[in-house]
């Protein structure tokens, strides 16, 4: 078709019919005078940067799908205007609008709201049939069709959705950032690698929203285009908690939308399958789905690798106690008796020991410091001093006390030698990059593999001519020689102890930890070119990439 058959065949006014536009195009309502219907026209720039993201390639990801909850497209032109060339694309005008509109009237009953919800979910389930991850999933983006007395929505809108090949792994890039920020999931926040469970976090946000007019994860009181705004919604999404509006939500929904917000993508409802057999009732997915009140519950994104290992290793104790009694009930009672008497006077000996001569370096928060002279003749580690003669302080320090001596000043975080010594975390802060664009597309690895020291990465750094193009690990060392961007598990203890550290900055006009860190520590793994930061809200690492924005906060030893 010609552009002029084009324009002789619909008919609008762009200043009167648009519906909606978007990151990619607006849509204006048409008349179609051959067909004599009326039709939506979308309309976007083809940007040659970005040739994905044309609209042609959605519809070419649409052209094959067909099912009753997926849009089509009818067709798609290219044709060139004075600003360059445009990809108008034909499908079939909806005129109940989208999903977001129409629960904006209140037009629907529940029962109306849990029949479009599974059946947005049956189509999703035929979009990952298909290897498609849709990545955009929202209410704008699902249309409302009224048919036989029955609401039907039809998802749409495949600008950034990402089509698997045969034989490709369900784990895909997150090279374009995709979704509304308060339907995208931690993993496309963070920039993060993603599976198809990616659209279930966005489906539990729409569940949510829809049964309870508004949504779990929100800007607070800033503005939603501000940075304070994105720092407090990713805050809340990395936190693991729901508010405790998931309460009043009725069962099934209530623990579909629990198994779909879950932070861990391999701790979430993995296939919308999985949702469909909870609401049915045909099966039980294994998938940590918590629908306690949301006071008594726990981070969903579970317990450490520690935790796990220390409870393992109790219950293994408790059953090896149980197995041990069993096998001692045939013998004489005297014998056994001297087993327990034996046994008792060995935890006595070994509490009494601890209580005497018990480590104490400052993990407790709660308990004083150790003299300095009971701890004379301890050797001071390489980890926790850096094989440096560091300066006397002038007394023993637990953590969240402020420390301001030998001109440095800041929270301490970690303790050593009685107190004497350990790490301090900056008063303040600042957003920046890890490395600049320039440096991430030249793909450098610097080699910065130590997990516990940031100063020996950092010093790698700033021994490199082009230290300049790493923004965050400059701002570290120019508070001083011994300043550096802490490593990943330095974040980590700086997050377990957060509480103490927030409340000693309060007092002494610092800014509170917040959201994310950098940490000095580079990741390896797909992408290759990503660093570690932590959340301050779980204490989990993720990996981002390094010319992501994060706040910095610097470390040092005294």
């Amino acid at each position: 078709m010609t552009q002029q058959e084009f324009t002789a065949r619909y008919s609008y006014n762009p200043k009167s019919d648009q519906l909606g536009s978007g990151g990619f195009g607006s849509v204006y309502k048409a008349y179609d005078n051959e067909e004599d219907c009326f039709v939506a026209l979308k309309i976007a720039a083809v940007d040659l940067q970005h040739p994905e993201l044309r609209l042609r390639n959605e519809v070419a990801k649409a052209e094959h799908l067909k099912h009753k909850n997926v849009a089509r497209y009818d067709a798609c032109y290219t044709f060139p205007t004075l600003s360059g060339e445009m990809d108008i694309a034909v499908m079939r005008y909806y005129e109940h609008g989208s999903l977001d509109s129409f629960m904006r009237r209140g037009d629907l009953t529940l029962d109306e709201r849990y029949d479009i919800l599974t059946q947005i979910l049956e189509g999703i389930a035929y979009l990952h049939s298909h290897g498609i991850i849709h990545r955009d999933l929202k209410p704008q983006n699902v249309l409302i069709v009224h048919h036989a007395d029955k609401y039907i929505p039809k998802i749409t809108d495949f600008g950034i959705s990402k089509q698997l090949e045969d034989g490709e792994s369900s784990l895909v890039s997150n090279s374009v950032l995709g979704g509304t920020r308060s339907y995208a999931s931690p993993e496309q926040l963070c920039e993060r690698t993603l599976r198809k469970n990616t659209d279930l976090w966005s489906f539990g946000v729409i569940a949510y929203n829809m049964l309870l007019g508004e949504l779990p994860f929100t800007t607070g009181t800033f503005s939603a285009s501000s940075d304070e705004g994105r720092s407090e919604q990713l805050r809340q999404v990395l936190s693991g908690k729901l508010p405790e509006g998931i309460n009043h939500i009725s069962e099934p929904w209530q623990s579909v939308i629990r198994g779909c917000l879950v932070v861990d993508g391999e701790k979430r409802l993995q296939h919308a399958e999985d949702c469909l057999g909870i609401i049915n009732r045909e099966e039980t997915p294994e998938v940590d789905v918590e629908v306690e009140p949301i006071e008594d519950e726990k981070t969903v994104i579970g317990d450490s690798a520690q935790e796990a290992d220390e409870k393992t290793k109790t219950d293994d104790e408790n059953i090896s106690v149980v197995s041990q009694q069993e096998d001692n009930e045939d013998k004489p009672k005297q014998k056994k008796n001297r087993w327990w008497v034996l046994l008792l006077g060995l935890l006595l000996i070994g509490g009494g020991a601890w209580f005497i001569f018990g480590d104490n370096k400052g993990e407790n928060t709660e308990s004083e410091a150790l003299p300095e002279e009971n701890v004379e003749n301890e050797a001071l580690s390489e980890e926790n001093v850096e094989n440096e003669a560091l300066p006397e302080t002038s007394a023993p320090y637990r953590i969240g006390d402020l420390y301001n001596e030998n001109g440095k000043q800041g929270v301490v975080f970690e303790v050593s030698v009685g107190g004497s010594h350990g790490k301090i975390v900056s008063l303040n802060e600042t957003k920046l990059q890890w490395c600049t664009d320039e440096r991430y597309k030249s793909e450098i690895v610097l080699g910065l593999t130590d997990e516990n020291n940031g100063k020996v990465n950092t010093d790698k750094v700033m021994k490199r001519r082009d230290s300049y193009q790493y923004p965050a690990f400059v701002q570290c060392r120019n508070k001083g020689a011994d300043w550096y961007l802490p490593a990943i598990e330095e974040l980590k203890a700086i997050y377990n102890n957060q509480s103490a550290i927030n409340s000693t900055l309060a007092k002494h006009g610092g800014t509170e930890l917040r959201v994310v860190y950098w940490s000095s520590t580079e990741y390896y793994g797909i992408p290759e070119f990503c660093a570690w930061f932590v959340s301050m809200g779980s204490g989990d690492a993720y990996d981002g990439s390094k010319y992501s924005n994060y706040y910095v906060r610097a470390v040092s030893a005294f």
